[in-house]
C-alpha cells in the first residue's frame, strides 16, 4: 500500500478520481504526467490506446481492481494504485500487456 500522505496532493486527487473511475466502469485505469500542462491525468486501459501527450517516463502507476471474497462469503472488489517508483515490473507488465503506445 502506497502511503498518501507523502505525494503531491495533486496526484492524490488523481489516484482517487482513477479509483472511482475503475470502481463505477470496471476498467484498469493508467495514471500518469501530462507533458502539455504538467498536470496529473488518468485514462482507461485498453489494448492500443495511445497515450500521446505523455512519455514512458511520467507514467505515474496504474490503478487495477480485483474481487476477493470476504470471511462472509460476499464477493468484494478491491481497488488499488500500484505505483510505478514501488512496483515497476507490475506496471510495466501491465503497460505491455495492453500494447499502450506513447
Amino acid at each position: 500500500m502506497i502511503n498518501m500522505k507523502n505525494i503531491d496532493p495533486e496526484l492524490k486527487v488523481c489516484i482517487k478520481n482513477a479509483k472511482a473511475t475503475a470502481d463505477r466502469d470496471g476498467y484498469p485505469q493508467i495514471v500518469y504526467k501530462d507533458k502539455s500542462d504538467n498536470s496529473y491525468s488518468f485514462h482507461r486501459l485498453f489494448t492500443g490506446v495511445n497515450l500521446f501527450t505523455t512519455t514512458p517516463e511520467n507514467i505515474m502507476g496504474v490503478v487495477t481492481h480485483d474481487y476477493h471474497t470476504g470471511d462472509d462469503g460476499y464477493l468484494y472488489l478491491y481497488t488499488e494504485f500500484i505505483p510505478m517508483d514501488k512496483q515497476p515490473d507490475i506496471v510495466k507488465q501491465t503497460i505491455e500487456s495492453y500494447k499502450v503506445t506513447f
